[in-house]
This record gives C-alpha cells, sequence and structure tokens, in this order.
C-alpha cells in the first residue's frame, strides 16, 4: 500500500511554531480546496466516468455530475492530517498504515484500482508556490530573524519613549 502524503519545504528561518500554524492553515486549504471540487491553483478535477455516475454509491451520495468534490463518505479529507511540522518542513498526509491511503493513492493517480491514468489522476494534495506564499502570506508569518528584529526595534522604541516623559509627582502623592 502506498503512503500518500505531501512535503512541503519552508525556510529554515521559520520556527516550530510558526510551521505548525502554517501547516494547520495548509491543510485547512487543502480540505477547502479539494470540497470546492478544484485542484492545484484552482483548477478543476477531472469528471466523474459514465460508470461511475450510472453507480448506487453515486446516488445514494446525492453527488453531482458536473461537480467532483472527492466527498463521497467524507472519510478521506476528515482522515487528512499534519504529520510533520518543524523548522525547514512541513508533511501532510495520512498515517501509514491508514486504510484511507489506498483510496487517496487512486484519486491522486488516477487508478482507481487499476493502472495510473493521468487523465483521471486528482492531486488534490498538491500545492503550488504561488499557493503556498498565499497561505503564509494571510498569517503574516515572519521568520524568527525578522521577528527578533522586530522586537528589538520595538523594545527600543518604548525604552526611547519611557526615558523621554516627564515625571512630576505633588507632594500628596509622593
Amino acid at each position: 500500500m502506498a503512503w500518500v502524503k505531501t512535503i512541503i519545504p519552508l525556510s529554515s528561518e521559520i520556527e516550530t511554531e510558526e510551521a505548525r500554524l502554517i501547516a494547520e492553515e495548509l491543510l485547512n486549504y487543502i480540505v477547502d480546496r479539494t470540497k470546492a471540487g478544484k485542484g492545484q491553483d484552482g483548477k478543476p478535477f477531472p469528471g466523474y466516468s459514465p460508470e461511475y455516475k450510472k453507480s448506487l454509491d453515486f446516488k445514494i451520495a446525492g453527488k453531482s455530475p458536473g461537480k467532483v468534490d472527492l466527498t463521497l463518505s467524507g472519510e478521506m479529507l476528515d482522515s487528512l492530517k499534519v504529520l510533520i511540522a518543524q523548522r525547514g518542513k512541513i508533511v501532510i498526509g495520512y498515517d501509514k498504515g491508514d486504510p484511507v491511503n489506498e483510496k487517496a493513492d487512486g484519486n491522486i493517480s488516477g487508478s482507481y484500482g487499476g493502472a495510473p491514468n493521468a487523465g483521471k489522476a486528482r492531486d488534490f494534495l498538491a500545492l503550488s508556490g504561488n499557493e503556498i506564499r498565499k497561505v503564509i502570506d494571510s498569517l503574516d508569518a515572519q521568520p524568527l530573524a525578522t521577528q527578533k528584529s522586530i522586537s528589538n526595534q520595538s523594545k527600543i522604541a518604548a525604552d526611547r519613549m519611557v526615558s523621554n516623559m516627564l515625571f512630576s509627582l505633588d507632594e500628596e502623592g509622593a
């Protein structure tokens, strides 16, 4: 069984705490984008096969023939998790040995139990550099060096403000 995951490189300047935040946001982004029927860079997934559209599973699930959103049972997207979030790397996917790996692999490779077929592939885990940057920018995540610089500049400015204040105490307040 294939182990389905996507590895997202991060700047080594991004601390583990921020990597965790970014990872959770990327996971949410993947799930929301997939539920909207879109893959990498907002491209729609390939349509359902005529056989699947005629199946009982398709009818029971109340699927729409025109919208492919990979949510027949919801299990595949619900099982998706952040596997690693650390300095330099995020890994999003499924636990090794999770039976959902097979279903996810079938969607990503377009195999659905047969040979891989790029024309049927729905790689819902793929993220472009633009998508990753968009998510990170929305969080205003800053490398550690930048955070320290901002913190130091703020401290210096606060110290200057305090040293420039004039304090006067009247005799009653003393």
